[in-house]
């Protein structure tokens, strides 16, 4: 089980990165975890912006990255 270091999310309207506000401890937490219909404020914009799955990726300790970016 690999120990995340930082979930990010991909603004939908500016498509900058910022930290998740939903901290998981491990792949496991995030992968189980239902992540639907959540919203945050970019701090990169200032719009609020959906912060599901589809629009975050995942870095692990060991510096692996998961997800997928938005065009």
């Amino acid at each position: 089980m690999s120990k995340i270091k930082s979930v990010q999310v991909q603004c939908m309207f500016c498509k900058g990165w910022f930290r998740s506000p939903f901290g998981f401890g491990d792949t496991q937490s995030f992968e189980s975890s239902t992540l639907t219909g959540n919203k945050a404020q970019c701090p990169n914009c200032g719009n609020i912006t959906d912060s599901n799955k589809e629009n975050m990726k995942v870095i692990h300790e060991n510096g692996e990255i998961i997800g997928e970016l938005i065009n």
